[in-house]
């Protein structure tokens, strides 16, 4: 909800007139990353949420390096989502950050099933067997080159 707008002073950058006022809360990684990061670039958090705000708005959820193929960034939230809640499951829940679930090889495998399983669902044919055959074939061959090899 906006509030209204007020006309402070940014500390990074020179005036830039009434702005509207946001409130709303983050899990606690999401600001001690907000801290890490303003303190880097001598932003205020408010200034660093508000930078990184606009970036994701601008270019659509992606850095701006990562050029834009709607369907392949659908793919990549898809497969990220997926990542992140299987992970969390395998940790049973704890109050794990995402960084330490990935340091972690059980939420790790799971959060990379769970993603590969996401992408297959996306397939525009569907996870038919035949599809399910020769994607684990392509993983073999991938991940057991010296099995395959023979």
């Amino acid at each position: 909800m906006a509030k209204k707008a007020t006309s402070k002073k940014k500390t990074g950058e020179s005036g830039t007139g009434a702005r509207p006022v946001l409130q709303f809360r983050v899990h606690e990684e999401i600001y001690e990353e907000l801290k890490r990061s303003a303190a880097q670039h001598k932003f205020s958090i408010s200034e660093e949420a508000a930078s990184r705000l606009s970036s994701t708005l601008k270019f659509g959820g992606l850095a701006p390096h990562v050029p834009l193929f709607p369907n392949v960034e659908r793919l990549a939230t898809l497969a990220a989502s997926a990542f992140w809640h299987a992970g969390q499951r395998a940790s049973g829940f704890e109050d794990y950050q995402s960084s330490e679930f990935m340091n972690d090889p059980k939420c790790y495998r799971a959060g990379v099933a769970a993603a590969v399983q996401a992408l297959l669902m996306g397939m525009p044919s569907g996870p038919t067997p035949e599809n399910r055959r020769l994607l684990l074939d392509d993983l073999r061959q991938l991940l057991l080159p010296e099995e395959t090899a023979a």
